[in-house]
């Protein structure tokens, strides 16, 4: 999954404000998170049915309990805070994920002094060290890749082979052989920490694949509604256009007839009916405009939230309000084609959109890793149309790879007659 990330710089720009959950989203999410949160809040109370059956119980003992069920109460904030960050993309708290890592750390000391290591595979220590491991691992799955989800299984059994081995040194009235069933326990260690997190992991894998499917769905949907509306500008341009513009021509046409016929009043006449078609033209000239033209800071908030949903990370750095309107325009169609290219043509991982302002004119820089060759970025997409339009301008678009790397950049002047020395800064 891609995740979107602000740059720092001139400025960043927000991105979009997440959509209202769908019914199915919201089932999916409630059902995801509240099975994971009852299986954390199990925890402790199995933990102290476990410690009921305890023959000998001390101070250690009750310590290793609160210790659990402070463990469940941080390990239930950081879910709370993955299901928010994939369905949201707020930004989650850092301490409820170290303060779960701490109070596992923090419980294997009580658990080596508070429960019997016992001669077998499953003894009251082993189970307790599982279950504290077990709720750390579930709670990070989400969090961090298999690859390192596997590790930190591979390293939890180990770690709680290590601590029956030292609790069976410290006493070993206990057993009689240190080391009996170790294998065993070492051996259902590894298989309950590494595949129970990775269960945990493709739960919520698939809230956010679902969510990002929708987000995806709903920029397809935004751009079918502004291709509707250019649509229907273009038709209103044609068809009144075409219209008010004849209307104008005959009413002038039939001022001048009636002046040499001497017919002042119709004359007059025919001249306001002028008049009044060229300020209804000019009128629906500037409606179709507004409908017409791109808006540039919702562009980069659309590529952004377009290319995290096609799995990459987006950084943007500068703040597109910043940008002059008569570059605005031209540079949020460099966006728009510039994301389309990105998803197109490239299995883009990472993917820079930066906004550049100076005195001498306006800019943008995309930039993504795992493109193609150079013709399947360029040729037939739209570039060198869009080329002609910002030279026309006074302006330059470029595009050129380097390695895997595609950068597109665009550059407008602050005025038509501007020449351009330097690039902004």
């Amino acid at each position: 999954m891609g995740a979107m990330t602000r740059g720092a710089g001139s400025g960043a720009s927000g991105s979009p404000s997440p959509a209202p959950l769908t019914a199915s989203m919201r089932k999916l999410r409630n059902t995801t998170e509240w099975a994971a949160l009852a299986l954390l809040a199990s925890a402790p109370f199995f933990v102290a049915g476990h410690i009921a059956r305890q023959e000998e119980i001390n101070g250690w003992t009750l310590l290793f309990l609160v210790i659990n069920f402070l463990l469940a109460t941080a390990c239930a904030l950081t879910i709370h805070d993955v299901t928010g960050r994939l369905v949201d993309g707020s930004q989650p708290r850092r301490w409820p994920p170290r303060s779960s890592a701490a109070l596992a750390g923090a419980s294997i000391v009580p658990g080596v002094l508070g429960f019997a290591p016992g001669p077998g595979p499953i003894s009251p220590l082993h189970t307790a060290l599982l279950i504290s491991a077990l709720l750390l691992l579930m709670t990070l799955a989400p969090i961090f890749s298999n690859r390192v989800n596997a590790v930190m299984g591979v390293g939890g059994a180990v770690v709680i082979t290590a601590s029956i081995l030292i609790a069976r040194l410290l006493d070993p009235a206990q057993v009689a052989d240190v080391t009996s069933g170790v294998l065993p326990a070492f051996a259902i260690d590894l298989f309950v920490l590494v595949v129970t997190p990775a269960t945990m992991k493709t739960s919520f894998t698939v809230i956010g694949e679902v969510e990002s499917q929708q987000r995806l769905d709903r920029m397809r949907a935004d751009l079918a509604v502004a291709d509707e509306r250019l649509r229907i500008a273009r038709d209103l341009h044609d068809i009144f256009g075409r219209t008010l513009t004849a209307v104008a021509l005959k009413s002038d046409l039939a001022a001048e007839l009636a002046d040499a016929e001497g017919a002042a009043r119709a004359a007059a006449e025919s001249r306001a009916v002028y008049e009044l078609a060229g300020s209804a033209l000019t009128e629906v000239r500037a409606a179709i405009a507004g409908y017409r033209e791109p808006d540039l800071a919702a562009e980069v908030a659309g590529a952004a939230a377009l290319l995290s949903s096609a799995g990459a990370k987006v950084r943007v750095v500068g703040d597109p309000v910043r940008v002059r309107a008569r570059a605005g325009a031209l540079l949020a169609l460099v966006v728009r084609e510039g994301a389309t290219n990105i998803v197109r043509h490239c299995a883009a991982s990472t993917a820079l959109i930066r906004l550049r302002t100076g005195p001498d004119g306006d800019g943008v820089e995309l930039t993504n890793d795992a493109a193609r060759d150079a013709s399947s970025s360029s040729d037939g997409s739209g570039l060198v149309g869009l080329r002609g339009r910002i030279e026309e301008a006074g302006g330059t678009l470029e595009w050129r790879m380097n390695g895997d790397s595609f950068s597109l950049e665009a550059f407008v002047p602050e005025s038509p007659t501007a020449v351009r020395k330097r690039g902004p800064r």
